[in-house]
């Protein structure tokens, strides 16, 4: 995520699915669940002066929080060392509806990234599989979590940050220390869009979810 993408330009909105990652099977095109200290997968990556596939980078962890501040959703990610990313940015803004419009995807040519929950907060993961130089957008889901276990997401997999479901969500995360990180502007690349996730299908995946599991005691292994 760059962080500089601005959220205050009037633009189209295009709805994406909202999806529950209940099992292994739901995320197996973008990711996997972990375990607590999952460490990320890394894959080797071209870098200047060397053969391509020679450049490995060492893992880098710190805290990621994510948190509503008035109309908008910001983080704050302190794994990576920078002046920029350590830095609060803008991730999403809430729409009229009370969902969520972004405009900013991303992937990590270097390895997974890791995000493990402080607390069990649910949220969600906006992903799309891999695909050069650009997402299709046919593909861009919002995954809903219930925070009860780490997520790794793949090396190449779009995403955004986490989008807390509550007033917050914090994490640990663990990913490559270069952050060869390519970014995707849906606004500024593809017709001034901004990728919506509308308050109603959130709704009625959490409705969903409470009638498959009502009368069910909560645990880890449940979404």
């Amino acid at each position: 995520m760059s962080g500089y993408a601005s959220l205050t330009e009037k633009a189209m909105l295009y709805g994406i699915k909202v999806l529950p990652a209940s099992t292994a099977r739901c995320i197996s095109a973008v990711g996997r669940f972990g375990v607590l200290g999952e460490q990320p997968e890394i894959v080797p990556w071209p870098i200047a002066n060397l053969q391509p596939g020679t450049g490995i980078s060492p893992v880098t962890e710190g805290s990621f929080s994510v948190y509503r501040h008035e109309n908008l959703i910001k983080g704050m990610n302190h794994a990576v060392q920078s002046d920029h990313y350590n830095g609060e940015y803008d991730i999403a803004k809430i729409t009229h509806d009370g969902g969520f419009a972004l405009r900013e995807l991303n992937f990590h040519a270097c390895g997974e990234q890791v995000f493990e929950p402080i607390e069990n907060n649910p949220f969600m993961l906006v992903l799309a599989p891999h695909r050069v130089p650009k997402p299709i957008f046919e593909s861009i889901c919002a995954y809903r979590f219930d925070g009860t276990r780490p997520v790794v997401v793949s090396a190449g997999v779009w995403h955004a940050p986490p989008i807390p479901l509550g007033d917050r969500a914090d994490f640990i995360t663990r990913q490559a220390a270069v952050h060869s990180c390519v970014v995707y502007d849906t606004f500024a690349d593809n017709g001034n869009y901004y990728l919506h996730i509308p308050r109603e299908e959130i709704t009625e995946i959490e409705k969903a979810i409470k009638k498959r599991f009502a009368g069910i005691p909560p645990t880890r292994n449940l979404v």
